[in-house]
């Protein structure tokens, strides 16, 4: 699956395809649960390996130079024009923060969505008979 230049696809899930379309949904606030976002990781990181090692290098160096500016606080617009916008019109393109829950999401995913996304990605905790979260962690 073409995860770089479709827009529509997504992800797939025991040969179902979960399709978006950001043109009539693009939210800014999204909450998922870590199994989907565990099947983003895993479909993106495929899609890498099917476009061979070269791309897959530049890639891992163009997300290390993210992680990289994203701990001094600094911004790549330049990577993100030539890659990460791409990535994020997965989900429409408009997403500032990301909510989590209903299970432990892995700190590989958690990072690389951070990284990629461009936004946060807070997990809840709590009980459900009690409160719907009680709080929330980066």
């Amino acid at each position: 699956m073409p995860i770089f230049s479709s827009k529509e696809h997504l992800c797939s899930w025991r040969n179902e395809t979960i399709v978006i379309f950001p043109s009539l949904s693009r939210p800014t606030v999204m909450a998922n649960v870590p199994l989907m976002l565990d099947r983003v990781y895993k479909t993106i990181t495929e899609a890498l390996r099917k476009k061979g090692p070269g791309f897959k290098k530049v890639f891992d160096w163009c997300y290390q130079y993210r992680k990289n500016a994203v701990e001094r606080g600094e911004e790549t617009p330049i990577m993100d024009l030539l890659l990460f916008n791409n990535l994020r019109a997965l989900f429409g393109g408009r997403i500032r923060m990301m909510l989590c829950g209903g299970a432990p999401l892995s700190k590989e995913t958690q990072e690389f969505t951070n990284i990629v996304m461009g936004c946060p990605v807070l997990q809840g905790y709590g009980l459900t008979e009690t409160s719907a979260c009680a709080t929330l962690c980066r």
